[in-house]
This record gives C-alpha cells, structure tokens and sequence, in this order.
C-alpha cells in the first residue's frame, strides 16, 4: 500500500465483496438510495452518488461459491476479484464483507472467505468491515457473532462490523450510521486506502490481454471455418431434429431442454433414467432426449451402472438415433482436468466417433454478460480446449433465464445442422453390438432383481412370524459412510429435524423420540472412498472406535449410507474392510445399508440397482444379511419410511437375539489409553429396558450377543498419501 495515498473527505470508494446470495446488489442499491445493481454477473459493477457533499462511489464485485473451494470458480472470476480495485481508483477505502445474517457461518465457509481474500493480501483486513444484511429483526448481529467462526472474523476485520436492514431503504440513518464508522476507520488508517500489490495487478492484466488476443483469434478463426461450411456443404434446414443432452447434476441440462422446447417440459429432478420430450420449434419437429446427470467430479468407475447404461440407450429414445449430442457445461463454475477426465470416460460408453456429432453447450450465458464465450475457453484453459478441440470447435451459449430469445435455439439449430450436413447428413448411429449388449443386460438384471425382492420378501415374512409382537423403544445408531454419501442428511432425516451440518469433521451425537421410541443418532465423519491409506484409514477406525466406546448401552445398529447416484467401486470395499477390521467379523451382523437419494430412483426398484451393479455391492449386501434401505433425505414429511427403518433395526437386533453391539474390556481399556476417550462402561452386559422380551432368531448370521475379540492395538502403518495425489471424493459436489 502506498502511505502516501490519503482519503478525501469530499469522496469515498466503497468495494462489496462475499459469496453468492449474500445480498451484496441489495446493499449497493441500500447505500446509493436507488436501483444501480441486480444482475448477477462476471463483471463488476459501479454506482455513484452524491451524499451531503461527498462522493460515494459503490463497486459490487462477483460473489464466490459458498461451498466450494476457491479453485471451483472460473479463472474469469479470479481474475476480476483482482481488478475489482481498478474500479474506483486510486483504490477502495473499504471493503465491505457481506454476510446474511439468517446463513449460519460454518468453519468450511470461513475458510473458503480466506482463501478468497488472499488475493488482496494481508494489509487488506485494516480495510475491511464485516456488513450483515438482514430483512427482519428476529436475529440481530449481537446474537450473530456468537458463532466463533465470526468472532474471529471480526476479530480479523479490527472488530468492526455493521447490520443493515435491505428491505428498509427509507431509513437513512442506517445507512449514515454505515458511512460514519467506514469515516472512523478511514481516519485510522490515517485517511490511506486500499492499494492492491502492483506486481499481482499487472500480472493479471498481461494475462487478460493475452487471452483476448487468443479470444479473438479463436472467434475468427470460426466464423471463417462457418463461412466456409457454407459454400462448400449442402446444407438444408431439417424437418426433424433429434438430440440427446448430456452433462452433470446442476449444470442446467433441464433449463437447456425447456430452452429448446420453448416450455417448461423437464423438471429439475434428479433421476436415473431419461425423459423424453418433443415439440415443434422455429419449423422444425424437436425431439429432446434429457440423460441422467451424473457427479460432476467423480470417475466413470464411480459412476452407477444404470446411469450409463442409460448414455448407450440414449440414442434409441429417439429412432434412428439423434443428430446431435448436446455436451451442457456450466460457465459460472471452473472447468478442471478432473473434470475433463469425467468426460471423456462417460463420452466414451457411446464409441470412438461420437465427438463428429457432439456440440459444447453452455449454460448460464447471463453469469457472462459483455464477456465473450472465447475470452471463457481461452481462459479456463487446457481442460477446456481439449473438449471444444475434440467437438471440431462447435459451442454455443444459452442464457436459461431468458427463454423468450428465441434467436439463441434459432442459432443452435443451424449449427447442429451445419455439422450434420459436415457428417453428410447422417444422424449418430450406435453400434448395434452395444446397443444388444446393453439390452440383453439389462434383461437379465430384471430378473435377477425379482429374485432378489422375492427372497427378501419371503425371509421379511419368516422373521415377522418368528421375532415376537415386541419392540425396542430405545434405540442407538451409529452412521458411517463416504464423503457425499447423505450421512448428515440422513441423521437429520431420521431424528425428523435439522440436527446435523452438511460438513462434519468429528462425530457428533443427538437425541429424540420418533414412531415412539427414544433415539441417539451418532454421525460420524465420512471417508474417502479411495486412497484411503495411513493416516487417513486410522482417524476413520479412531472414529468409529469412538462413536462405539461412548455408548455404555453399546450400538444396536450400524448404518452404512450409501447413495444411489455413486457407485460401490472395488476401492471402497477394500477400505470398507480396513475400517471394520479392528471389530471382527461380528460387527456384520450389526450392519444395515442404507440407500439415500432415494427419490433419484423414481419408478426403479432398489433391487434393480443393487442387481446392476455387480459383484461388488452385492458382496456387501449379503456381508450385512441382505439387510438394506431407501431413504428419500428430501422428504422428512414422510414419517413412514423412517417407521419401516426403525422396524428393519429391530428385527437385526431380535436376530442378534436382543443384543446390541458391544466391545469386550480390553478393547476398550486399549481405547482409553491410546485413543484418549471416556469410556462409559456398562454395570451390566444386558439391556432388558430397552429390549421387551424378544425372541431369539438365528438366520444364519451371527448369534445372540456379539463383543470384539480380545486383541492388541491395530497395526500403525507408515505409508501416508503422495502429496500430489488427492482424493476424488474431497472434492465437494456442485449444488
């Protein structure tokens, strides 16, 4: 910062920064008395006013992904957090921070706020000032920064902060109460402001001159090869337009489809199979084929079986197979190798010439606003390009929010036709090897599946004649499973209120009654599904070590969430066997497999995707006895699945034969000492209160009370991740 820089009190430069849906356009507009912000975009924005003789200039400068790591947003964006400081120069006074203060401010969220600041340097916390927005006065600020993710903020921010209330525009001492504290810093910081290192500042512009060049070239580059493909191909508009639209959970495949369509055809939904939907569109019949999205993150082994095999059928839902596949891509989020990998895999299940009859389609055009779809893929780099140089440099941009351009389909039609008549006019035919392949299958996935819901029906209806009328009206449940399996949701499904975060990073216990018994729901931190090796397998084994110690009573059922829209890879058996190890066999028989993303099922049985994914999960079906269960985490008004849950709990325990599970003495005197826990022992082995008379029943599976056998501290192992690896699965999911 340049000391020499001082402050006006004729002026003032204000910059709003914070993450999405922080309300930052609405306190620009609250400051400046009037409308000057609204739309969400790349670009920063500026208003001016004029306020009892000084100056106010107000920057509202992009917000950042709440959820996801700083790498997760565009290079773009990077890029214009750095300029933002350009937009009032010499260079803002303040900073202001925006936070909602009805959004709890969570450690993930704090430490996603640092890494987004660190750009400006550390000089730039003497000039910023925490704002809270709120629309009512149920919760104030005091009240707020009870949190101690926000003290430190504050602390951070030299303990000023400021409320301000958005929907009150007519109180305007709200607003000079503001402006006189960002005076008061101002004052001490001897009237300097905030000057952003020069290096960094023009680093960033060199670069953004580079990729405008590139940009540009790029664009003329195409409409060259455009002009040319018109002299030399013969194109016609076709009667009848076909395409399949693929892409990732979230990145606005449905939007796209009812763009198209020109209606509300497709809903947002998740699910594992593909909508279809026609309509008749600027002269032509339109036939849109939705796919199932699918992680964004994640490799085609971590994939479901369903989900791809539903990529190969894709072509069939629209005979003699589409024109065009349209690849959906979001530009508000950074397009990685990771995710490029993604691509090319699941590209890869419809054969080597699917990219002649592929088109990038990108959603959220209205995030760009000035900024060209070129100045975007030059910037985001090798990733990218590879996907746009292997579609033959076919792309085009779709503003979802505003369906009425009808020029923007208009304009993707005639480039879809364009590349069809390159193809000589023929439409993406499968290979009819796979397409049987695929078929002859899934009929025999069908049948495998009956005979699975048949068996488990009928040893459903051996158990209920032989377990007894009694129930367990206390019950102790501990959850486990990978990262994004739905563990905190299903905690919080289960106890029928929000109890639990999205992130948890130690296991946390809560209480209620449900269907009229008493419940403790432990939720354990989740795994990574590979690489789980080290350090990392022993704070898994700890945890869970832990979650069983603490429980004198002991634990009447481990619960094993998984989720239907992520595959049990080989990966994650093996590590499942590593976790359970240190509790011996025993604790299978304590294990129930809880299915969450229910609703993605739709009409599907769950034994159909148990049946399709092979081998591996249907090892760990039948580890746990065939015990399992779908879980719709999204719909808490519907108490009975949670009802038929608590019922698949107690007919394990009555086959346990009323026995929770529980560790023998010198495990947990071994836990005592090394894992540095309280051990709440039991004053007996026997739980008659919470169990009322139930009869034994053996099914084969274990018998009636089960302790881990005597055994010494497991094997420590040295080997710890590479540094340069990292796991697929800490990589958060887009919402």
């Amino acid at each position: 910062m340049d000391p020499s820089s001082s402050c006006s009190s004729s002026e003032l430069r204000i910059l709003l920064l914070g993450p999405k849906l922080a309300e930052k356009s609405s306190v620009g507009n609250t400051i400046l008395g009037k409308k000057e912000f609204g739309l969400k975009t790349l670009q920063c924005v500026k208003g001016n006013i004029e306020r009892a003789g000084t100056k106010i200039t107000v920057v509202d400068m992009p917000g950042w992904w709440r959820n996801l790591p700083v790498e997760e947003n565009p290079e773009l964006y990077k890029q214009e957090i750095i300029l933002s400081v350009t937009k009032c120069p010499p260079g803002p006074h303040v900073l202001l921070l925006v936070l909602n203060i009805d959004t709890p401010f969570k450690e993930n969220e704090k430490d996603i706020l640092c890494d987004n600041m660190k750009c400006f340097g550390h000089e730039v916390w003497r000039h910023t000032m925490v704002l809270f927005t709120c629309e009512d006065h149920h919760t104030t600020a005091q009240q707020f920064i009870e949190n101690e993710n926000l003290q430190w903020l504050i602390e951070k921010c030299g303990n000023r902060f400021h409320e301000l209330d958005t929907e009150n525009w007519g109180d305007g001492s709200q607003v000079t109460e503001l402006l006189n504290k960002i005076q008061e810093m101002v004052e001490g910081n001897r009237g300097r402001h905030y000057e952003i290192n020069r290096e960094t500042l023009q680093q960033v512009e060199e670069k953004r001159r580079k990729q405008e060049k590139r940009a540009n070239e790029r664009r003329i580059r195409n409409q060259q090869l455009k002009d040319e493909t018109k002299t030399t191909e013969n194109k016609h508009p076709l009667s009848d337009l076909r395409m399949v639209l693929l892409g990732y959970n979230g990145s606005g495949k449905s939007s796209a489809g009812n763009t198209i369509l020109g209606k509300s055809a497709f809903d947002s939904k998740r699910s594992l199979t593909s909508a279809v939907r026609e309509g008749d569109v600027a002269g032509r019949h339109v036939t849109v084929v939705n796919t199932p999205g699918r992680r964004r993150n994640y490799h085609s082994k971590y994939t479901p079986r369903l989900y791809k095999d539903e990529i190969v059928l894709s072509s069939s839902h629209c005979p003699p197979g589409p024109h065009a596949f349209l690849l959906v891509i979001r530009v508000d989020v950074s397009f990685t190798e990771v995710y490029r990998k993604a691509v090319e895999e699941h590209v890869a299940l419809l054969g080597l010439n699917i990219w002649d009859h592929m088109i990038v389609l990108f959603t959220f055009g209205d995030w760009l606003q000035d900024t060209s779809i070129e100045m975007f893929i030059e910037s985001e780099g090798e990733a990218l390009q590879w996907i746009i140089d292997k579609c033959g440099n076919r792309y085009h941009v779709f503003n979802n929010r505003n369906t009425e351009d009808r020029n923007q389909v208009t304009e993707l039609f005639e480039k879809i036709e364009e590349m069809v008549a390159g193809n000589r006019g023929s439409c993406f035919i499968i290979q009819h090897q796979n397409l049987q392949e695929v078929q002859s299958k899934r009929m025999k996935v069908e049948k495998l599946a009956k005979q699975m819901k048949a068996e488990v029906q009928k040893r459903n209806e051996l158990r209920h004649s032989t377990s007894g009328d009694a129930e367990l009206f206390e019950m102790r449940l501990v959850l486990l499973g990978p990262h994004y399996s739905g563990i905190s949701s299903t905690g919080n499904t289960i106890l029928g209120r929000q109890v639990f975060d999205r992130r948890i990073e130690e296991n946390l216990s809560n209480n209620g009654e449900v269907a009229g018994r008493k419940l403790t729901v432990v939720c354990t931190p989740g795994f990574e599904k590979d690489f789980l090796i080290g350090k990392r397998l022993e704070d898994v084994k700890q945890n869970l070590l832990k979650s069983v110690a603490e429980q004198s009573s002991g634990t009447h059922a481990f619960i094993l969430v998984q989720s239907v829209d992520c595959s049990f890879a080989e990966e994650e058996k093996g590590a499942l066997k590593k976790i359970m190890e240190p509790f011996g066999e025993g604790i299978w028989n304590h294990i129930l497999v809880l299915f969450t993303a229910g609703d993605e099922l739709g009409e599907t049985p769950i034994e159909l995707f148990i049946a399709s994914e092979g081998d591996t999960l249907q090892w760990l079906i039948e580890k746990c006895g065939n015990r399992y269960h779908v879980l719709n985490t999204k719909n808490w008004s519907d108490g009975s699945q949670v009802t038929v849950l608590l019922e698949k709990i107690g007919e394990m325990v009555a086959g346990n034969g009323g026995c929770p599970f529980r560790l023998d003495e010198g495990t947990l005197d071994w836990i005592e000492r090394t894992v540095a826990v309280p051990i709440r022992r039991s004053q007996s082995m026997d739980d008659p209160s919470s169990f009322a008379g139930k009869r034994s029943f053996s099914s084969g599976i274990g018998s009636a009370c089960v302790s881990l056998r005597s055994q010494g501290a497991p094997e420590e192992s040295s080997s710890e991740i590479s540094s340069g690896v990292e796991s697929l699965s800490s990589i958060p999911e887009f919402d």
